[in-house]
């Protein structure tokens, strides 16, 4: 499936007129303000108007099957559940999380992978731990897989 995305993609690259102007030059942040990363929608990821605010400090995802990394199906250390996971993005970092509430930081995976699987903004929670309870992996699920 991914391999028909991609050629697709590589269709309409090369159907599209190449731009004749330059690309503006970089801009450095002014003392205070945060480097923005590069819009999403060139990439052929969410448009702006689908993002999170820029303000929201991370992002979550449901991962309700297997988290499979290299060929490895991911388990909890703690308790050894396979699915049902809360991926957590904060910067290029993300975190695996179970309903039992045990989070493990994924190397393995960067903000990049998380911006190409996750979809449009559904809610913004005003805290980490409103957002963990309204999403249901504050622990109250402890030991269930829904």
């Amino acid at each position: 499936m991914f391999r028909r995305v991609r050629a697709r993609r590589a269709r309409r690259a090369q159907q599209q007129p190449q731009p004749t102007t330059t690309a503006p030059a970089q801009q450095t942040p002014q003392a205070g303000q945060t480097p923005s990363a590069a819009p999403m929608g060139e990439d052929g990821f969410l448009p702006q108007e689908l993002r999170p605010p820029a303000e929201v400090a991370g992002r979550m995802m449901r991962w309700p099957q297997p988290l499979v990394i290299d060929g490895t199906v991911q388990r909890c250390p703690q308790c050894g559940v396979d699915r049902d996971w809360l991926l957590l993005n904060v910067g290029d970092r993300i975190w695996r999380r179970c309903r039992s509430g045990h989070e493990t930081y994924e190397p393995a995976l960067s903000g990049r992978w998380f911006d190409q699987f996750s979809g449009p903004t559904e809610a913004v929670h005003t805290t980490r731990d409103a957002g963990l309870a309204a999403l249901g992996f504050d622990g109250t699920f402890a030991g269930t897989t829904l």
